[in-house]
């Protein structure tokens, strides 16, 4: 293992601090959205007085957890687990 942490698969996969750039990429991604699900939540209790989303949580998926969906999708770069972060859930 890495002095960051990371394993062989993640170091292969993602050059010298690109894992950690990605996922801050992906956490912006994830707080960009809850931004937008809740503002559309507050518009439509202030609009309707009542809201249909009662409750809204997110996560992160661990790095091993992405590098182990990415390699069994064959994805063998950054960019290509960046493309296709859609099917990693």
């Amino acid at each position: 293992m890495s002095v960051t942490g990371e394993t062989a698969a993640e170091q292969l996969m993602f050059p010298p601090d690109g894992l950690s750039r990605f996922l801050m990429t992906y956490r912006f991604g994830i707080d960009e959205m809850m931004t937008k699900i809740n503002i559309l939540k507050d518009e439509f209790t202030y609009t309707h007085e009542y809201s249909p989303i009662e409750h809204v949580t997110s996560r992160l998926k661990e790095p091993k957890s992405i590098v182990e969906k990415a390699c069994q999708f064959q994805k063998s770069t950054a960019r290509n687990v960046r493309s296709g972060l859609h099917s990693l859930d």
